[in-house]
């Protein structure tokens, strides 16, 4: 099996080097044509043409949002059915500096090759475009309305200024609180009113006061968004919205509590009444599969990708909705390095994402997803070992 292994990882990597110019094509227009979450219609569309030019059949509107889809090619009958998990949403005002081109590129790259030998292969690949995932939950959304009830294992790659085979994530939930008051003239009555922004602000130094007895690995961020209209108008009405964070999935009920204690304190210490919205469920703390990981850690080296040492530190994590995904299949999400210097979310971080080395690590990353999905396919072992660890570390819905 191994020499057929060989083989046919050679010819996936002989596919996305045929493909490389126009890969870099789409990753450039994605990356030009920034779109944020929902309204990604240019990006997904690209994808989705090149997907139909390469003979896949593709559903548009997946789960009734009208930037995601679902494309598959099938292979022999039984098997397991793999998709690539593809992202193409960029951030408001600062465009792609997360570099959701690569991630959506490399998937479409991994599928394209896949596809190419498929027919020698048991199974069905998929490649699923998932809408909005800065903010909007597009996975998550797709996850509720049963989209991934066909697939057995999905697979992705992140860009960032370091490379890892897997790298823990914190599981976040969104929430906003708003106090509504009594509007009053400032300086003629301000006894009759109830001041709102004075319940913000004392939420905002609570909260800041709580997150000194809280575990390291917590992180509470926030920003009013309503202060009230006018200096001399007591703020009848005052918002603030917060990313509640922490690795410890089973913790984060608990620390919401304490989150919603602070506010609710502060609306009665301002006699103004509190609206929590909770608008939705938030990330999952992402869950990591052994054997799948293992496979990638061998594909790196393959590739000549070199890992980042391990470090002890517990910053460097963001919130993602593979998270969720990794709850109800085996998955895996690597990161690799297209910057050793910029972080994302910035203004450098985003023009990496087009840069010589971004668009050399989009194709490494191409090949790194579909020669994982081949060992998947074709090495039952290793499939059941995955499923297995996945069954044996399962953590509560």
């Amino acid at each position: 099996m191994k020499k057929e292994l060989s083989r046919l990882k050679k010819q996936l990597s002989l596919k996305i080097d045929e493909c490389s110019a126009r890969l870099i094509e789409i990753s450039e227009f994605i990356h030009q044509n920034p779109e944020i979450g929902f309204k990604e219609y240019k990006s997904s569309q690209a994808l989705i043409k090149e997907l139909q030019s390469n003979d896949f059949i593709v559903e548009k509107n997946t789960a009734g949002l009208k930037t995601a889809f679902t494309a598959v090619a099938r292979g022999k009958e039984g098997g397991p059915a793999i998709a690539f998990l593809s992202e193409y949403d960029a951030l408001p005002e600062i465009g792609h500096a997360c570099g959701h081109n690569i991630i959506g590129t490399a998937s479409l790259g991994a599928g394209i090759a896949v596809k190419s030998i498929i027919k020698e292969l048991t199974g069905k690949v998929y490649v699923v475009g998932t809408p909005a995932e800065e903010g909007g939950g597009g996975k998550i959304i797709m996850l509720e309305k049963g989209v991934f009830k066909k697939i057995d294992i999905s697979l992705m790659v992140h860009p960032f200024n370091k490379t890892y085979s897997f790298l823990p994530s914190l599981a976040a939930k969104p929430i906003e609180f708003i106090f509504y008051g009594k509007a009053a003239h400032s300086a003629i009555s301000p006894e009759e009113g109830l001041n709102a922004l004075d319940a913000v602000v004392q939420t905002y130094n609570s909260i800041n006061a709580l997150r000194l007895q809280l575990p390291g690995d917590v992180s509470i961020h926030g920003i009013i968004t309503d202060g009230g209209l006018a200096p001399n108008i007591i703020s009848a009405r005052a918002a603030v919205k917060y990313a509640v964070r922490t690795k410890n999935q089973n913790y984060l009920d608990e620390l919401m509590d304490k989150v919603k204690a602070c506010a609710r304190g502060a609306a009665m210490a301002t006699g103004t009444t509190l609206e929590i919205n909770e608008s939705w469920a938030g990330y999952d703390a992402i869950k990591n599969n052994i054997p799948i990981d293992n496979a990638i850690k061998k594909n790196l080296k393959l590739l000549s990708i070199k890992q980042t040492p391990p470090s002890m530190e517990a910053g460097g994590m963001g919130s993602l909705d593979m998270g969720n995904i990794s709850r109800i299949m085996p998955s895996a999400h690597p990161f690799l390095a297209i910057s050793d210097d910029f972080a994302v979310h910035t203004d450098q971080f985003r023009e990496a994402a087009i840069s010589k080395r971004g668009h050399e690590m989009m194709l490494k990353a191409a090949k790194l997803l579909a020669y994982t999905a081949l060992d998947l396919f074709m090495d039952n072992e290793l499939l059941e070992k995955a499923k297995q660890d996945f069954i044996n570390n399962r953590v509560p819905l």
